[in-house]
């Protein structure tokens, strides 16, 4: 499937002033994917062996599968429902609008913040295949020394997690306040 399909998906089934909330899900997605692959996948090897890991990361994938299949659709109008986003009229622009336009994107590639903000992506990707390369190794070598730090990865986990649903809570209307008070504040 790839990304290709999910943004278009996306484009289809939500309208442009609630797309950028999905569309920031999505992108988020497969970082809180790896990140429960991670711990569930973990537990599941201390409580009942390496190759019941296998064996459960298979069934979670399974499992993603036919969520995936079972409620990802081509288009509202392909269950029967109306089109979120009506078509647009596709317009011709002039020589002179083109010619802005190019500028503008020019202008864009020009900006050394836009680099900065490339290679810092860049170099953070660089940094997390590192550590799910030899994450696993450096955790295995220096079991000891690293126990402590469990309560405290679990802690700023837990209050990621809150600010996540406290900055999105107003996309989806959802009442945070006990969370707020227990984990911001």
């Amino acid at each position: 499937m790839g990304a290709a399909s999910c943004v278009v998906g996306l484009s289809r089934w939500f309208d442009d002033r609630k797309r950028g909330s999905f569309y920031g899900f999505w992108s988020a997605s497969h970082n809180i994917g790896e990140a429960l692959t991670f711990i569930v996948v973990a537990s599941i090897v201390s409580v009942l062996g390496w190759r019941y890991g296998f064996l459960g990361a298979g069934l979670i994938g399974l499992l993603g599968a036919l969520v995936v299949w079972r409620f990802f659709h081509d288009s509202p109008q392909s269950k029967g429902l109306p089109a979120v986003v009506a078509e647009k009229q596709r317009v011709e622009r002039t020589a002179t609008e083109t010619e802005a336009f190019n500028r503008a994107q020019k202008s864009v590639l020009r900006n050394p913040a836009i680099w900065i903000l490339a290679l810092s992506s860049a170099f953070m990707y660089i940094s997390r295949y590192a550590v799910n390369s030899w994450g696993g190794y450096f955790i295995w070598k220096r079991r000891r020394a690293i126990q402590h730090w469990t309560r405290a990865l679990l802690f700023q986990l837990v209050r990621y997690v809150a600010l996540s649903v406290r900055c999105f809570r107003d996309s989806f209307r959802i009442n945070c306040s006990v969370a707020d008070e227990i984990f911001l504040h």
